[in-house]
């Protein structure tokens, strides 16, 4: 079985007691599942704005992932 998409929720399961995770961590996984044809998207109900602190420039990338594009819709 092949995984195509991986889904975390943030707050006690990402990020860590201080709120933050392992940036160095997250680019070396990030990059293998890229390889992989694998997707990630942190599932929370934060503001874009900490998400976008979070994440960087990553988070345009990850706030795309679940939206409907032309050609995705039926």
């Amino acid at each position: 079985m092949m995984i195509k998409l991986v889904l975390t929720d943030m707050d006690g399961t990402f990020l860590n007691n201080r709120g933050d995770f392992n940036r160095e961590l997250y680019s070396d996984v990030k990059k293998m599942m890229h390889e992989k044809g694998v997707v990630f998207a942190p599932v929370t109900g934060k503001q874009c704005e900490r998400v976008e602190e979070l994440f960087g420039d990553d988070a345009n990338d990850l706030s795309k992932k679940g939206k409907k594009t032309p050609s995705s819709s039926a």
